[in-house]
């Protein structure tokens, strides 16, 4: 009973207790396919996919260490919106979720016809190189 108790108490400390379970339900791929980021207004960027799932991707976003002015994608709040071009063959709409060191990672804005064509790509990888969830 006292270290059920003591469990308890050091979940809800490390705020552990109540948390909800990991959101991903789609297994995320390592892959390398060179893309172009656009935004209106502004010029396109290169980057690189280095992961992959049914709703997002993580971007490594090319020249992010040069000095300033770094690229665009490297200032985006998350929200902001974009598009992927260069992975299905029309422009994917996305938003930012988050930007750490030059990987962007965005959540796509999928219809019917891309998320199908998406879902075809990421079954024809490989099935030796699902990321585990982090």
């Amino acid at each position: 009973m006292a270290l059920r108790k003591w469990f308890v108490e050091s979940a809800a400390f490390l705020g552990i207790a109540g948390r909800p379970p990991e959101r991903r339900a789609a297994p995320r791929y390592d892959v390398h396919i060179d893309v172009w980021l656009r935004r209106r207004g502004l010029a396109p960027v290169a980057g690189s996919v280095v992961n992959i799932s049914a709703s997002g991707a993580a971007i490594r976003v090319h020249g992010w260490n040069v000095p300033e002015p770094s690229p665009w994608p490297t200032r985006l709040n998350h929200g902001d919106e974009m598009w992927v071009i260069g992975l299905l063959d029309t422009a994917l709409s996305c938003w930012a979720i988050a930007v750490n060191n030059g990987l962007l990672r965005v959540h796509f804005s999928l219809d019917d016809a891309s998320r199908h064509q998406l879902c075809d790509m990421i079954l024809s990888l490989p099935r030796d190189n699902p990321m585990q969830s982090h």
